[in-house]
């Protein structure tokens, strides 16, 4: 009588097949006949693939590089923090999973920003020039991305990620300020992939153009997008009106030398006749500029605005597209998928969901609110806000992170908030940077101290899941 087949019996590639119908969390306790198979490039590919198409998962899920330059133990490791991040936010363990300093070499603080993925934070410094830390990699040792390029100035940073390039590729702009001028750069940074290390490669950058902003007006702000840069400033004298420059630097500030800064160029002048704080400026599909204040939502269609020469003020207003008046006091940065997009936003007592729809000839507008904020928790801080889950820091000690859910997810649990804590040693600040994927948190210094701290919040640094 036949003892019948065993799976370890059947043709490797009938395994393989059958491997890949598995959950990450069996792929994990398979037996050492079949360990090697389930290592396998091509099941943790397919493994890869489904997580990203599962409904409710993060629209933006991508890769630094081609899914198809990816070892089998690379996809593993992103699979696992992905999945491990998801059960560290909201588990109720006292502490994150890792706790590491950034020992910077310049002691006071700097102007960051924690690039999508979690993996590279860059900080701006006095003189025009960028610094970047790799924050998968074992020491986090700062490396210089733009050198150096004058002195007594400061420096702010904007970027906006290109997703059409095959590898990590975002254009960076700089605004460097000096006592007697101002001057804003762009320049274009791309991953240097470096064999198939998970913790190798290196940013590389590539100054395209330089220019300066109008000499009469403080710069109070920036965005980038495509091809387009916007600009935000005020008259002097307490002049309520604040101006914004829109410039297609790609078509009027693309130079070959690069050497030498455009003093005069076209561009489109938007002009706030009330006296208004700006939380964002931002630039969203098919040419709209999203424009947010405490008291108002604005939409443009950047074709639809006059050009004009260079700091040439327009006779009368120009009329946005679309206006909401909407109480805002924190918004988030924009989520992107397709012809919609979505911020979430505080009006103080609440956190609400914008959810912007521009397949028609209009942009459509609906607001979810999405939990509640208790003023006894809430109150005097200043969150910084993801996708599903937002965070800030107490004066008490730890951590706060709060979750939250969009309507369409089916998730019938409340929102949730957590408190966790970790070593204070040489910090004070608040969260300037989540990264919800990939689990981390970036705590800005002290002003005399040199540490901004990485948290994770992933288990699978603790390796206790």
């Amino acid at each position: 009588m036949s003892a019948g087949v065993r799976l370890q019996d059947l043709p490797s590639e009938l395994i393989v097949e059958i491997l890949k119908e598995l959950d990450w969390r069996d792929l994990l306790f398979t037996c050492k006949v079949l360990s090697e198979l389930s290592n396998s490039l091509a099941v943790w590919r397919n493994l890869f693939s489904t997580y990203t198409s599962e409904p409710g998962n993060f629209p933006w899920r991508r890769l630094e590089r081609p899914l198809a330059s990816y070892p089998s133990t690379e996809l593993e490791h992103t699979i696992l923090r992905f999945k491990s991040a998801e059960i560290g936010w909201t588990r109720d363990d006292k502490f994150p999973a890792r706790q590491r300093a950034l020992n910077l070499r310049v002691p006071q603080s700097r102007p960051f920003h924690l690039l999508e993925g979690g993996r590279w934070v860059l900080f701006a410094t006095t003189g025009g020039s960028v610094e970047y830390v790799d924050l998968d990699a074992k020491d986090l040792v700062e490396r210089n991305l733009i050198p150096t390029q004058t002195s007594g100035s400061s420096t702010k940073i904007a970027l906006d990620i290109d997703y059409s390039e095959p590898v990590l590729t975002f254009y960076l702009a700089l605004s460097i300020s000096t006592r007697h001028e101002e001057l804003i750069q762009i320049w274009k940074v791309t991953l240097m992939v470096e064999g198939d290390n998970r913790t190798g490669g290196a940013l590389s950058a590539q100054k395209l153009a330089s220019f300066t902003p109008d000499p009469n007006r403080p710069l109070e702000g920036f965005s980038i997008g495509g091809p387009y840069i916007v600009y935000y400033t005020w008259l002097q004298n307490h002049d309520p009106e604040t101006h914004l420059a829109v410039v297609n630097w790609k078509d009027h500030l693309g130079r070959a030398d690069h050497l030498e800064p455009v003093v005069g160029y076209p561009m489109r002048i938007i002009s706030n006749h009330l006296n208004e704080k700006v939380n964002a400026v931002l630039f969203l599909p098919k040419n709209i500029l999203f424009i947010s204040t405490s008291l108002r939502t604005l939409f443009y269609d950047i074709q639809l605005i006059p050009e004009s020469a260079t700091f040439q003020v327009p006779p009368g207003p120009i009329a946005p597209i679309l206006e909401h008046r909407t109480t805002c006091s924190l918004i988030s940065r924009p989520f992107i998928h397709g012809h919609l997009v979505r911020f979430v936003f505080s009006d103080d007592a609440s956190l609400q969901g914008m959810i912007i729809d521009l397949g028609g000839a209009l942009p459509e507008v609906q607001y979810h609110k999405l939990m509640d904020l208790p003023s006894s928790l809430f109150r005097g801080v200043m969150p910084c806000l993801g996708y599903k889950r937002g965070a800030f820091t107490r004066r008490s000690g730890g951590i706060v992170v709060f979750s939250y859910a969009w309507p369409e997810e089916k998730d019938d649990s409340s929102p949730s908030i957590v408190t966790k804590m970790f070593s204070r040693e040489d910090w004070t600040g608040r969260v300037r940077g989540i990264d919800e994927l990939s689990g981390r948190v970036l705590l800005e210094p002290f002003i005399l101290s040199k540490a901004v701290i990485a948290l994770d919040f992933a288990l699978l640094y603790r390796r206790q899941f």
